[in-house]
């Protein structure tokens, strides 16, 4: 199998000009931005859930039609994954013909994009006038989507199998509204029915409000405007790091993390990176890392490429558009079966904050040490910002004998 995960797009010129009009481009830049933020406080506002409303334990985002995300929202960045790569999943999955106007589908499959079972992506296609223009979504940390144990994170699992169950483009919305037989299939499996009722439902409503002020935006500028600003706006983002690459010497820089259990035993598992850099390609090279690990703590392609752009967002982007721009002058190398590009059937449900995290301080680790040779950029250097998340799952009952349960999310603050 080819280890490049992700291919190098070169560029014949770092010249940027909008297909619309410069003025254009900056109102329909920011105008998506602020749309896609509509969409996460109504996440925030509506869901009632304490991994939604207090912790952001979400993201949301905008792309466009083939799902190259355009605007990103300002939560928890180990979610791209779920929003690009699941949309992109889709639409192999049904064919381009086969998305329909008004569908949202439910996912939380690692293997097509997830990050763990926890995180339920609810995504959907945009039309207008017939044809397909955008995807709008979310994902969400759920607090027990079923499984062995209460929170889904399954710690005596070997494999997939014994972990919460997986899905893969449920159609749980329509034009109709919620599809009630594939929400009582989701809430069934959960627990905590009643806080993934209130998850899903407020992820469904974000997705609709955003294809409200999509339409708005069709209306105003009209849709073939607002796809060349969504292309511009990749574009720019590409520009911009590329220019900034230019000014960093070219060098080779070394980086590893460790994870040091593996749910049933005391193991070292590595995850190591060599970062390469000329002119204005970045290559991440993880091979050597270590192979998948018979526990819950591997992470799939989804996981690696999210603490990529974790580290790349962080470090170098800071005054750069989130969005798949970033990601043009990036190669990343890495061979299936190593911890962080874990091969099916691995269990995964501790890949959000296991090995995906490894590959965050990994990238971050090795990006440091290549700014620190930037008389220009060595003001932006950081330390590495957690190595690890001490999470505790609380389960139980109300005084009523109402069931409860919630992540403790505290010990992730850092510096």
């Amino acid at each position: 199998m080819d280890p490049i995960v992700l291919p190098y797009h070169p560029r014949e010129s770092l010249d940027f000009k909008p297909g619309t009009d410069y003025v254009t481009f900056e109102v329909l830049r920011h105008r998506l931005w602020q749309i896609n933020d509509e969409q996460g406080r109504t996440i925030v506002n509506s869901s009632g859930s304490p991994v939604a409303s207090d912790a952001n334990d979400f993201n949301v985002g905008i792309t466009t039609a083939d799902g190259q995300v355009v605007a990103f929202g300002a939560y928890v960045f180990y979610h791209l994954a779920g929003i690009s790569i699941t949309i992109k999943n889709a639409l192999r999955f049904f064919g381009k013909d086969g998305i329909r106007q008004g569908d949202l589908y439910l996912s939380n499959d690692p293997y097509v994009g997830g990050l763990h079972q926890n995180d339920c992506s609810v995504l959907g296609p945009v039309h207008w006038q017939g044809k397909m223009i955008a995807w709008t979504g979310s994902v969400l940390h759920h607090v027990d989507v079923g499984g062995p144990v209460a929170g889904s994170w399954t710690v005596t699992a070997r494999d997939a199998f014994q972990e919460s169950p997986r899905y893969r483009f449920l159609r749980i919305a329509d034009r109709e509204g919620a599809c009630p037989e594939v929400m009582e299939t989701a809430l069934t499996n959960s627990r905590l029915p009643h806080l993934m009722e209130m998850d899903l439902r407020s992820q469904i409503a974000a997705a609709n409000v955003a294809k409200e002020r999509l339409y708005r935006l069709f209306q105003k500028y009209g849709a073939e405007t607002v796809e060349q600003a969504m292309r511009d706006i990749i574009d720019y983002s590409d520009v911009c790091l590329r220019r900034k690459l230019l000014e960093i010497p070219d060098g080779e820089w070394y980086a590893e993390d460790y994870l040091d259990h593996n749910g049933h035993e005391d193991e070292i598992y590595s995850v190591k990176v060599v970062l390469r850099k000329r002119g204005d390609r970045l290559t991440l090279d993880f091979r050597g890392t270590a192979p998948n690990a018979p526990g819950f703590i591997n992470t799939s392609i989804g996981g690696m490429l999210s603490g990529v752009f974790c580290g790349i967002a962080g470090f170098l982007c800071n005054d750069i558009p989130w969005n798949e721009g970033i990601f043009k002058c990036v190669e990343v190398i890495s061979e299936e079966g190593t911890v962080n590009n874990a091969r099916f059937p691995a269990a995964a449900s501790m890949g959000a904050i296991g090995a995906g995290m490894s590959t965050a301080n990994a990238t971050a680790a090795a990006l440091a040490k290549m700014l620190s040779c930037s008389e220009k950029h060595r003001k932006s250097v950081m330390g590495l910002w957690n190595a690890s998340w001490l999470l505790y799952n609380i389960s139980g009952a109300t005084p009523d004998g109402r069931r409860f349960g919630a992540p403790i999310l505290d010990p992730k603050a850092g510096g």
